[in-house]
């Protein structure tokens, strides 16, 4: 037997405040929080009774995006990293106790946090380097502090007709100073992890 509640998060879109538009024919429905999905199944049941078939074809194809929603686990995970780098924490802190008390998401421990960041990248990598294509152009802009200079390298580029520009790299530029050859070479070792050369 099917879940309800994943039948309904595939045929409605939520509105918030409970209230939801079905994808299959626009009407609206209310659902009080907590009474279930009763209000929501009858809709489908009466105006939509092949629904067990549809969703069945549609489930059976197995991508998140003909089935509209990522699993619970998914989203707690990506609220643990959204939360974590936007407010610029270290990964250690994941294991803070304290930390966990004042979170709503299930504890997530800092190896798992790591591991997630590391599949985000490298996932993000691979869409800007499809993106890129062959016809791009760089834009880089500099900062010092102390001793350091940092490069911040942005590739430009057309995604059918609107302009992208996607930070490539944000590092400290290495030991050669802060010469041309310096940022070249800087720039030749960004563009290789993207497979990318500076002969396009």
């Amino acid at each position: 037997m099917v879940n309800t509640k994943d039948i309904c998060a595939f045929f409605y879109d939520d509105l918030g405040s409970g209230c939801y538009a079905c994808r299959e024919c626009g009407t609206a429905r209310k659902q009080q929080v907590g009474s279930g999905y009763s209000n929501l199944m009858s809709h489908i049941t009466t105006k939509h009774p092949q629904y067990e078939e549809m969703y069945s074809a549609a489930t059976s194809s197995g991508t998140l995006q003909s089935f509209g929603f990522v699993s619970q686990e998914t989203n707690h995970r990506f609220q643990w990293l959204r939360w974590f780098v936007e407010r610029n924490l270290p990964i250690s802190e994941v294991d803070n106790d304290v930390t966990r008390s004042m979170s709503k998401w299930p504890p997530i421990s800092s190896k798992a946090l790591k591991a997630c960041m590391h599949t985000v990248a490298k996932n993000v990598g691979v869409v800007i380097d499809q993106e890129l294509g062959v016809s791009f152009g760089l834009m880089f802009d500099g900062w010092s502090h102390g001793s350091m200079h940092y490069i911040g390298l942005y590739g430009v580029y057309d995604v059918m007709g609107a302009r992208r520009e996607r930070l490539l790299s944000l590092s400290p530029l290495g030991e050669g100073g802060q010469s041309a050859e310096a940022h070249v070479e800087m720039i030749r070792t960004v563009l290789d992890v993207y497979n990318k050369t500076t002969a396009m």
